[in-house]
């Protein structure tokens, strides 16, 4: 049996931009593990652009490590890589935990309490956060329009587990999912 509260984030809000880092900061965060595909960019998008480029850039210099942990190909993840100069995981299988483990080693082993991943999926990215003891932070996809086939077919096998979430668990899921689901 699935436990519903595995796909329950820690925190929720529109986008990347809308949460405090400097705050979470100052709690003691040192490391944010970023989703590529419609948490970052569009699926459309093939290269940082300005904006979110300075927005790394931002996170950096408040004193985060940052990395990227993708299911997507390395052709597709390796120019964000090199646009954000950050390290970074692609064809990682999410939720399979194998290449998101890699990257915290990279960090030299920080606490998990330490540590943020920012996903737009449940069933990928809030997923292998809780599965390794991780805060996760749940933004809504950029463009859904240029989603690939296999992530519609998640985008629908996610309501399934947040009714399940909201029927376990109605207090956090009003907190962290009800915007997003109803």
């Amino acid at each position: 049996m699935i436990n519903a509260g595995m796909f329950l984030p820690t925190y929720s809000c529109k986008t990347i931009y809308d949460f405090d880092y400097s705050k979470f900061f100052k709690e003691g965060k040192r490391y944010l593990i970023f989703d590529l595909d419609n948490t970052l960019v569009t699926y459309s998008e093939s290269r940082a652009n300005l904006e979110i480029i300075e927005f790394v850039n931002k996170l950096k210099a408040i004193g985060y490590e940052v990395a990227i942990v993708s299911n997507s190909p390395g052709f597709r993840v390796k120019p964000f890589l090199h646009d954000f100069n950050v390290i970074g995981a692609y064809s990682s299988k999410k939720p399979f935990l194998r290449k998101t483990r890699n990257i915290l080693k990279s960090f030299n082993n920080p606490s998990l309490g330490k540590c943020l991943f920012i996903g737009d999926q449940l069933l990928t990215d809030v997923l292998v956060a809780n599965r390794l003891g991780l805060d996760v932070l749940l933004v809504d996809p950029l463009e859904k329009s240029t989603e690939k086939w296999y992530t519609k077919i998640n985008r629908f096998t996610e309501r399934f587990f947040a009714r399940r979430a909201k029927k376990k668990f109605p207090v956090k899921y009003s907190e962290v999912l009800e915007r997003r689901y109803g």
